[in-house]
């Protein structure tokens, strides 16, 4: 791993500390060429104006064009993808920006359940032998286990059945935040990350639990 790269690995592993972003913008000044150095003032002055840069500047994937997402403070640090994509390519777009906030899209990961009253299983994740969801698509064990015990929702057996998992929650925003956490760790992880903190929703109830 030569130096830009690993000043690069700084920022990944500490998306939010500033100081690496700055560490990395001085090598590209020192080392790098006209382009790099466009790219260091870029990233100084985003730094500086974070705040009044508010929701952050729009991006396009330079290849991908089911990508985009939003720079703040110099780098990508939300992603929209769909679904698919991200399990087939997400890992590799983490080895490059250091993306805190993943939007899902297109098939959803969840399904609505309408046969019951409870508020906290009205938007599930079903999982079991068949994982494969109408109309949604097929998640793998790694994704859907960190879903079943996310603390946002609520894991319970559906039909009595234990070896039938699902994780319900009380909202469609719960539970795409919960996807978003989760993919986001799965991709840190498949990178040898470390986690980032889970973000607490304000309306996420009482924690985990089992019913």
């Amino acid at each position: 791993m030569n130096d830009r790269d690993a000043l690069l690995r700084a920022i990944l592993v500490q998306p939010d500390d500033d100081t690496a972003r700055l560490v990395y913008a001085d090598w590209l000044d020192e080392y790098g060429d006209p382009d790099d150095r466009l790219r260091a003032e870029q990233i100084r002055v985003q730094v500086e104006f974070a705040a009044a840069l508010g929701d952050g500047l729009p991006w396009r994937h330079p290849t991908l064009a089911d990508v985009t997402g939003t720079v703040r403070r110099g780098f990508v640090a939300e992603i929209d993808l769909p679904t698919d994509l991200y399990l087939d390519r997400g890992a590799e777009l983490f080895r490059t920006y250091p993306i805190t906030t993943v939007h899902l899209a297109g098939r959803a990961p969840f399904r609505v359940d309408t046969s019951t009253d409870r508020p906290d299983r009205v938007f599930l994740w079903s999982f079991g032998s068949d994982p494969t969801l109408p109309g949604g698509c097929q998640l793998p064990e790694s994704f859907r286990e960190p879903l079943t015990r996310h603390p946002l929702g609520r894991r319970f057996a559906r039909g009595g059945d234990r070896e039938r998992v699902a994780c319900g929650f009380g909202s469609p925003g719960l539970a795409w935040l919960a996807a978003s956490e989760v993919a986001v760790d799965l991709a840190r992880r498949l990178n040898d990350l470390p986690p980032l903190p889970p973000t607490r929703a304000p309306d996420a109830g009482p924690g985990p639990g089992t019913v």
